[in-house]
């Protein structure tokens, strides 16, 4: 089953991801995210909370929790 989930590299593929950035909870990792991305999680009080998602035109910030 695990097989299913893999798939070969692909560069084509690769540029049209969408970057995700991950946050820790309490801390400034939103600061490597694309600006206006930040901006909004700021202004919705994203903080990194574990599972926590915020999906913008070009990327993507995710909540780790404090990461461990």
């Amino acid at each position: 089953m695990i097989t299913d989930l893999l798939i070969d590299y692909e560069e084509t593929r690769a540029r049209g991801a969408t970057p995700i950035f991950l946050v820790r909870e309490k801390s400034n990792d939103l600061a490597g995210a694309p600006s206006d991305l930040a901006a909004i999680a700021r202004r919705n009080g994203f903080a990194g909370e574990a599972g926590a998602l915020l999906v913008g035109a070009d990327a993507a910030v995710l909540g780790v929790g404090d990461a461990n």
